[in-house]
């Protein structure tokens, strides 16, 4: 299986709600995959030239969903 980095755009995770945000569910199950995740808000994105860029930040879910990035 060809493990892939994702990156996902969301909230800022101390206003998510954790058990149910399907941004963090969704990066769960990808992590759970083996996939590398990353995160960005909207705030963190840049349009230089026509190409969009991001300042992303690694996510790493552990088992007790304590989020760390």
């Amino acid at each position: 299986m060809i493990k892939l980095r994702i990156a996902i755009q969301m909230d800022p995770l101390n206003k998510l709600h954790h058990e149910s945000d399907s941004s963090l569910i969704l990066a769960k199950e990808a992590q759970n995959r083996g996939h590398k995740i990353f995160i960005y808000e909207p705030k963190d994105l840049t349009l230089i030239d026509n190409q969009l860029f991001a300042n992303v930040s690694s996510l790493k879910i552990e088992k007790k969903n304590k989020y760390t990035f």
